[in-house]
């Protein structure tokens, strides 16, 4: 195996030093080679590592791509069979009516939607309208006191 590859893949090149200078902040800077596609590329060291690996987003994409394709493509392959299990028509969670798939949505029709909203708050919505029928009975009591 060529010794210019890294980790046994001969499609990414490895970095190799051609010149050594110093930047204004101390660091040594390194001429490298992108590991993609070859061009030249002058980088940092950091840590005894070159800090740019990649001439450009496109470079790096087809790395990632190249390293990490089979994960990519398993995740892909799992939420294809995810929306093919879905059913093509599911009950509505409030009347239970058929209607057919769509994304997330739980209810035939917007009636359907509102109409269980209030059913599920009806303890709550009940409490508010005591509570704003008794501040007005108060309110009433004590205007016809003040005159």
């Amino acid at each position: 195996m060529d010794d210019r590859h890294s980790g046994g893949r001969p499609d990414l090149p490895i970095a190799v030093a051609v010149t050594n200078a110093q930047t204004s902040t101390g660091r040594q800077r390194i001429d490298t080679l992108c590991e993609v596609c070859g061009a030249d590329i002058t980088s940092r060291l950091k840590g005894g590592v070159p800090e740019k690996r990649f001439c450009s987003m496109a470079c790096w994409a087809r790395a990632y791509r190249l390293t990490q394709g089979d994960h990519l493509r398993a995740q892909a392959r799992a939420r294809r069979a995810t929306q093919r299990n879905r059913p093509a028509e599911q009950p509505c969670a409030h009347c239970g009516a058929l209607f057919p798939t769509r994304g997330k949505q739980r209810y035939c029709k917007p009636a359907c939607r509102q109409r269980a909203y209030v059913e599920r708050d009806r303890p709550r919505v009940i409490a508010l309208q005591r509570n704003a029928h008794r501040r007005k009975r108060e309110e009433r009591r004590r205007e016809a006191t003040s005159w």
